[in-house]
């Protein structure tokens, strides 16, 4: 099994070329948009060196661009960037892009422009060549009603009132089948949810008796309640952002 089938769990019919196996790792990494002003900075030294441009941009340039190119490609990975200099370098699968020695907007953009050109068509060969997982007709029948479960909450405005019961079910069940990735979510995102709810859980559970609890068992019941309410959250993420809510369903699609 190639490194690409262990990390999406898919397995392929014939060979992925070397290629094919970048662009499948790339979509593990970081989002562009996730990226502080500095980290996008250190990303942009190896597409610079690659691309044998020998003049760095001035930290002016370097912000506006970060700005610009989060804006626009923020839903791309760091690694899909990377891998994009590293293929208009090569200029074998597309006609490569000319920098005239500027690390310019234009450049970026146009390079990253013909990497999703040329990823979308390479996606359809990758599609070629998966193998359906065999799931056991009781197993399908399980992810329906996960996928049913999950489509009923995007339409209904009020699924918040059970959301605390269900979340953390419907989250476990995501998880378990590698349908939601952590990297859907940014870390400041995970940094504030879990303040957030630290918070709030210390302020519910000053309302328990905690007299009827051991130190230990306490300790357990607020990590318990911490992780769900973190699940819970998580799990409104998808519902509400459409761009989640889609990479997950497609997830679940490919099983049924």
């Amino acid at each position: 099994m190639t490194k690409s089938e262990e990390s999406t769990g898919m397995i392929y019919a014939s060979g992925l070329t070397k290629t094919e196996e970048a662009i499948i790792n790339a979509r593990t990494a970081p989002l562009i948009r996730n990226l502080t002003a500095q980290e996008f900075k250190m990303s942009m030294i190896k597409p610079i060196t690659i691309s044998g441009i020998k003049q760095l941009p001035s930290q002016e340039e370097f912000s506006i661009l970060s700005d610009l190119i989060k804006d626009k490609y923020g839903f791309m990975t760091i690694a899909e960037l990377q891998l994009a200099f590293d293929l208009n370098a090569l200029g074998t699968e597309w006609t490569r892009v000319e920098h005239f020695n500027m690390f310019s907007v234009q450049y970026v953009s146009d390079v990253l422009k013909s990497f999703i050109d040329y990823g979308r068509k390479t996606q359809q060969d990758i599609k070629k060549k998966e193998v359906r997982k065999e799931l056991p007709m009781s197993e399908r029948v399980n992810i329906q009603a996960l996928h049913d479960m999950i489509e009923s909450d995007k339409q209904d405005e009020n699924y918040h009132r059970k959301i605390r019961y269900t979340g953390p079910m419907l989250m476990n069940s995501l998880l378990k089948r590698g349908y939601f990735k952590d990297h859907y979510l940014s870390d400041e995102w995970y940094k504030n949810t879990k303040s957030d709810i630290k918070q709030k859980t210390f302020a519910l559970m000053g309302e328990w008796d905690r007299s009827k609890y051991s130190k230990d068992e306490w300790k357990k019941l607020i990590d318990t309640e911490q992780i769900n309410q973190i699940k819970c959250a998580a799990y409104s993420e998808i519902i509400s952002n459409n761009e989640i809510y889609e990479k997950v369903m497609n997830e679940i699609k490919a099983d049924l």
